[in-house]
């Protein structure tokens, strides 16, 4: 159980030089240790892993497409209702400018 535990702690990844080829070895390592435990059950689940990935993947780049057409129609919205309402400022504007035109007329 000791010696165990002392490869566990051997075999931790180092976060400040996160390396490809280091990362990629401990993993493969991992799996050894892993399949010398276990057995072919390793092998099961790492090609279901796999399998998840490739959906995830897919499903991630269709999902970030929605997403693309979903802020450019909103950008196409939000520019018609911001038209809307700086069109609403100037006749409000333009309004009112007759009011306040009578008020100072009035104070003159």
């Amino acid at each position: 159980m000791v010696m165990e535990n002392l490869d566990a702690e051997n075999l931790l990844i180092d976060t400040d030089n996160p390396c490809v080829l280091r990362n990629s070895v401990q993993v493969a390592i991992a799996m050894f240790l892993l399949y010398d435990s276990l057995g072919a059950a390793v092998i099961t689940s790492v090609v279901g892993i796999m399998c998840v990935l490739v959906f995830v993947v897919l499903g991630t780049r269709r999902n970030k497409r929605f997403q693309s057409n979903v802020m450019k129609c909103r950008d196409s919205r939000m520019k018609a209702t911001n038209d809307m309402l700086n069109y609403m400022h100037v006749i409000k504007f333009q309004a009112w400018e007759e009011h306040f035109n009578k008020r100072i007329q009035a104070f003159r």
